[in-house]
């Protein structure tokens, strides 16, 4: 009797683990498409369509509902929570767009509670080195050679004007394609899930 209970246990084991495993799976291309898709949009026309984290948010919830009942739409709805309020506080200061927190929003729905801060975390070191590389390349650097044109020609032609106003124009503010860090972010978490943690890449209910 002993030895008949603990194999119908060993089967429903192995039963449980394929299904987290298919789950994980369906729940990783769905993510990393609509990421590569948010990705591509806030690169070139700085948001992110409303239609990419409603999908994703939707596919989650249905796909942790069907794997797990009640206990995956909460652990769905846990993940999306903790992102959408964690980037709101940005939002409402400026700091970010609403596309943006309804991606982590989708993101944190397809991840879970646990695996969104890891992605929020990473999320903000990759947001750390995005700024400062546009601020240097996109306004230090540029400035720089501006400034040192205009001292050139200055000097050599002992003329009173810049030609092109070189260096005086006011620059608009540089705006960090948000989707792309949070994509890399959430990748990260994802590699991290599995190749430190020995965990699932998401779906780790």
């Amino acid at each position: 009797m002993i030895k008949g209970t603990s194999c119908n246990i060993n089967i429903v084991w192995f039963a449980n683990s394929n299904n987290m495993l298919f789950l994980s799976i369906v729940i990783s291309i769905i993510l990393l498409i609509i990421l590569a898709l948010a990705s591509l949009s806030d690169i070139q026309t700085r948001r992110i369509p409303n239609y990419l984290p409603v999908v994703l948010l939707i596919t989650s919830l249905a796909v942790y509902v069907y794997a797990s009942g009640v206990h995956g739409l909460l652990f769905s709805l846990k993940g999306m929570g903790i992102g959408f309020v964690i980037l709101f506080v940005p939002y409402i200061f400026g700091g970010m767009g609403a596309g943006d927190v309804k991606l982590m929003a989708g993101v944190g729905a397809a991840v879970g509670p646990g695996q969104v801060l890891l992605a929020l975390l990473f999320t903000s070191i990759f947001g750390g080195i995005l700024a400062i590389v546009i601020i240097l390349a996109g306004k230090t650097f540029k400035e720089t050679l501006k400034n040192f044109y205009a001292s050139a020609w200055l000097t050599l032609s002992g003329a009173g004007e810049i030609p092109l106003k070189a260096g005086l124009k006011h620059k608009k503010k540089t705006k960090v394609p948000y989707g792309v860090v949070i994509a890399c972010g959430t990748l990260a978490s994802m590699l991290w899930q599995v190749m430190v943690q020995g965990k699932l890449p998401v779906g780790n209910l």
